[in-house]
Order: structure tokens, then sequence, then C-alpha cells
């Protein structure tokens, strides 16, 4: 129950094992040798398995949740720096989120999106009886984690899109290509209303 990821001609494999730090392996698809990597155990997250990691540049890996050597479902993120061999906590809106079994990709501008999964660990033993009725813990929402600061291009798309009101009319006149943007920004707004509130009072706090 590890995760994996790749950055270039490298293979990353995190996590999976009981050690009580998480420990990262990288096997070279070039010369097909593996490497555990060294990092102080003091900085190093917590060991977990059903987790996610995900590549966000060509030097940086997310990881999210999962299931800690304690058997608590895990809601902290962090990011490893390959060339400096570094971690450092991700800060994030989603403390009250907890996830394993979930599944994560790389979207636009650095986002991680974190989708399904559980909030509690929960054996499966009967697919169609989980199908019939599936659990509480059982999660339907999107996470977005933001992994580097926004491009002004993209603060001020946000911005037209999260106050489309004030721009209903000039936004008729954009460029399609810009105008067809904005309007998939306007429905993501709408539907992420609630959310994105309890993250600007998560920043402003």
């Amino acid at each position: 129950c590890h995760a994996s990821a790749l950055l270039g001609s490298k293979g990353y494999i995190t996590g999976g094992a009981e050690t009580a730090e998480l420990d990262i392996f990288c096997l070279d698809l070039e010369t097909w040798t593996w490497t555990q990597i060294d990092f102080p155990p003091s900085r190093a997250p917590l060991g977990r398995s059903m987790h996610t990691m995900t590549s966000t540049s060509d030097k940086n890996l997310f990881i999210y949740g999962g299931l800690g050597i304690d058997g608590n479902t895990l809601n902290d993120a962090w990011q490893f720096n390959t060339q400096r061999r570094e971690w450092t906590k991700v800060i994030h809106p989603h403390k009250d989120k907890p996830r394993v079994c979930h599944t994560a990709c790389l979207g636009s501008d650095g986002d991680v999106v974190v989708f399904g999964g559980s909030s509690n660990l929960c054996i499966l033993v009967d697919s169609l009886a989980v199908l019939r009725a599936p659990s509480p813990n059982h999660c339907r929402d999107i996470l977005i984690f933001q992994t580097r600061p926004y491009s002004l291009y993209r603060l001020c798309e946000d911005f037209i899109a999260g106050n489309c009101q004030l721009f209903r009319l000039p936004l008729d006149l954009l460029p399609s290509k810009l105008g067809n943007r904005i309007n998939k920004r306007v429905s993501f707004f709408s539907a992420m209303t609630p959310l994105l509130q309890n993250e600007e009072m998560f920043y402003s706090n």
C-alpha cells in the first residue's frame, strides 16, 4: 500500500512499511538501479500507507493523507524536494478532512486535486454490499491544494470569475478563448463557494 510518482526518468516510491518516518526509494529507469534517499529522520513525515504522492514540478513531490503507523487516518500534507532532499510541511485549509485510499492528480498551475477515498479506514469485504449501502465515511468531495504561488494572470482570472456579477457585460466582449477560460472558472467558483469561503477564513486567521 505504498505510493509512487514519476519525475523525468526516475520513479519514486514512498511509504507502505511500518517505519516511524516516511521513507523514499528512487528507481533510475535508465540504469535500473535502486537508491534509498537519506534525510534527517527528525524532519520527515510520519510513516504511512494508502496515501498519495503527486509530482508537482521537475523536482517536487507532494504527499497527502494515508493511514499512519498509529492506525489513525492522516490529514497532513508535505512536499519533498528531490534535489535538496528536504521535506516541507504544507499549510492547508483541509485539516478537518483526513483521507485514506484516495486518489490525487496534478491540476492547473501546480494545484493538486484530491478525490474519493475515506475519512476513516474501512475494510471492503463485499463490494456489492458496499454499493448497496455505502459507508458514511466514503468521501465524495474534492480537495484542492495550492503548492506554489499563482501567477498574476491566474489571480486576475480568479478575481473576475469570483466576482462575475460585477463583470457580466464586459465578459461578453472578451476574446473567445479567454472568455471560455473565465466561464469555466465561473462554474468552478459557483460549485466551490462554500469551500472557498472556508479557505478565506483559514488564510485570514
